[in-house]
């Protein structure tokens, strides 16, 4: 859903080129308002089991702590519980960097393809958490698959936003002559 600046500035431009609901010649119709309003929608369906993972991840830190009688503050311990906090806190660290990939490849290029590759990212970091809880090699598989995810949300994001500015200021939507293509 568009805010209440988008939709006002939509509806006032509409009215003066007329083009209620229709595509005007420089600019967004109140149809991309919408289908901007599903991506959003998409991605946040896509991103809102991360806080749980994030939980379920901070609790299997709570259990090593436990295991090895370990009180916070402390983070140095046995191997295993400095594999698991660190894999915890490796996820942690690349959560905020995840976010705006995902929410500027959405919102710019595909929602959809942004969500499926946010899917794979969840599923590369579960790989590498795991992976890291056994070994430090066992972190490598799914460490490998989390970059290449997070350089494929970073592409689709720089293609969308470059195709949003050459759409706006030269008049020249570069996915639209792709898809034309196929």
């Amino acid at each position: 859903m568009c805010s209440k600046n988008e939709y006002v500035y939509l509806k006032r431009k509409s009215r003066q080129h007329g083009t209620v609901g229709r595509k005007r010649p420089n600019g967004p119709s109140t149809k991309s308002a919408q289908q901007a309003s599903i991506g959003g929608y998409c991605c946040a369906v896509q991103a809102t089991p991360r806080p749980y993972v994030k939980g379920y991840y901070a609790g299997l830190v709570g259990k090593c702590r436990k295991k090895h009688k370990i009180m916070p503050p402390a983070i140095n311990g046995p191997a295993e519980f400095e594999r698991v906090f660190r894999a915890q806190q490796n996820c942690l660290e690349f959560y905020p960097l995840f976010l705006v990939l995902l929410w500027t490849a959405g919102w710019f290029f595909s929602p959809e393809l942004a969500a499926i590759i946010g899917l794979c990212y969840m599923y590369a970091r579960h790989m590498y958490f795991h992976g890291y809880a056994e070994s430090a090699q066992g972190r490598l598989p799914g460490f490998h698959v989390c970059l290449v995810t997070l350089f494929f949300l970073m592409a689709l994001g720089a293609a969308g936003i470059t195709n949003r500015a050459l759409d706006e200021y030269l008049d020249f939507n570069l996915l639209k002559k792709i898809r034309r293509l196929f």
